[in-house]
């Protein structure tokens, strides 16, 4: 296609309520162009973050079909002029999650991607300073060298990441658009919140809790997302000549990932997925070392895994509450234990439904042996953290204590209720 029919098409969807059979054939064509582009720049990305974190995850994705209309419709009223189709720069992305927690290494692997594609390549820095909605990630615009075609690279660390998933997950959960329009209302409000609660007064901080406890995210996060998780594992472990290509379905009801080994297999199931239900979020990416862990952490909002936000809050709420103990605020170590207790306990849950599912996949004939072992050493791994980190928090708690008997006595009762927590993990087998 010319780039003028490009835009006409881009025009003719940004316009319409209901797209074309004609045009979604029109744009999938336009789509593919970009894999071979997306290729090139997604290995000398690959080489480049590995000389700066060699625990790194780099995936591709060409832009969902879904997403690309949206963003059309929602440019069409734009007061400084609707949106080009050919000048969408994002159609074709690489995304970086660095391990580190170093801001320095973030803008490392940007200059050597500036040295690679030209100084002169756009830059979004969404770091210094944040969105206005605390979304927080390195945008570099590149052109690669043989098409000239605009590819789009993400640089975060996993904190970052983790934050713009929470994000995406809530917006599948509760049909909010986060995302796309910003931060809004009271789920905005925690989100928002949550993008700096490590930075937090003492005020914002309990704010964010009561937000938490009002909307229950993460209660709503267990409910939904353990089933759906521990689903798509099972799919992951019954395919045992994995591809480097994945489709990702996310439903609140049922996910589905499904690997090939071709780019041109898996877009042409990504498309028939896409016409079979538009409204689901489908989602077609790369990764050279297939691994559970990576692709679970590089989309968490698609595999529906939800470790890490458990974990991470847990860590926040405990420091907190060390804290409070420290400056003798019962108070708020009364109501910030109350949603710590809450979270260990369906923490448990989830490790216990992982690990009764793990016990079922085990006379599955059709289930890699090895991939099942991997998931046991991952359990036995986790359990054992989280009862290191729990342990940690109620002997440091213990040792901080001060104060009047009363006080001491409801101290002694919260980690009586802890204590019962972890005796339950603890039968687990």
């Amino acid at each position: 296609m010319t780039k003028g029919e490009i835009d006409k098409l881009g025009q003719r969807i940004g316009a319409s309520k209901t797209v074309s059979g004609e045009d979604l054939d029109m744009l999938q064509a336009y789509r593919q162009t970009f894999q071979e582009p997306i290729a090139q720049v997604y290995n000398f990305v690959l080489n480049a973050a590995r000389k700066v974190d060699k625990q790194c995850i780099v995936t591709y994705r060409i832009k969902r079909i879904d997403t690309i209309i949206e963003k059309m419709r929602r440019f069409q009223g734009n007061e400084k002029g609707r949106m080009a189709l050919s000048r969408m720069w994002d159609i074709a992305g690489c995304r970086c999650i660095l391990s580190v927690t170093s801001i320095d290494k973030l803008y490392q692997l940007l200059n050597l991607i500036l040295d690679e594609y030209g100084h002169e390549s756009k830059i979004n820095d969404h770091i210094n300073p944040p969105k206005a909605s605390g979304y927080r990630s390195l945008h570099v615009y590149v052109k690669d060298k043989v098409s000239q075609k605009p590819i789009e690279i993400q640089i975060r660390n996993r904190e970052m990441h983790n934050w713009a998933t929470l994000v995406e997950i809530v917006d599948l959960l509760y049909g909010t658009k986060h995302k796309e329009q910003g931060a809004s209302g009271d789920l905005g409000r925690f989100l928002y919140l949550y993008s700096k609660a490590s930075d937090l007064p003492k005020a914002e901080f309990s704010e964010m809790l009561m937000m938490e406890r009002k909307m229950k995210v993460f209660e709503k996060m267990s409910e939904v997302l353990s089933g759906n998780y521990l689903n798509i594992r099972r799919q992951w472990l019954q395919q045992k000549n994995l591809g480097l290509f994945f489709v990702i379905t996310a439903n609140k009801s049922r996910s589905e990932i499904l690997s090939y080994h071709s780019f041109a297999e898996a877009e042409k199931a990504y498309y028939e997925k896409y016409l079979a239900n538009r409204d689901s979020n489908i989602v077609l990416t790369h990764l050279r070392n297939p691994d559970f862990n990576q692709i679970s952490m590089a989309y968490s909002n698609y595999v529906l895994a939800m470790h890490a936000f458990f974990d991470d809050y847990r860590v926040l709420v405990s420091r907190k509450i060390i804290e409070c103990v420290q400056n003798n605020d019962y108070y708020h170590v009364y109501t910030d234990f109350r949603i710590y207790y809450d979270n260990l306990r369906s923490h448990i849950g989830n490790l216990t439904l992982e690990v009764r599912s793990i016990e079922a996949c085990s006379s599955d004939p059709t289930i890699s042996k090895y991939q099942l072992n991997k998931w046991k050493n991952e359990i036995k791994e986790r359990m054992a953290m989280w009862r290191r980190e729990t342990n940690d928090f109620i002997r440091i708690l213990a040792l901080s204590t001060s104060g009047s008997p009363i006080k001491k006595w409801l101290i002694r009762n919260r980690l009586n209720h802890m204590a019962k927590a972890i005796n339950a993990g603890r039968q687990m087998k």
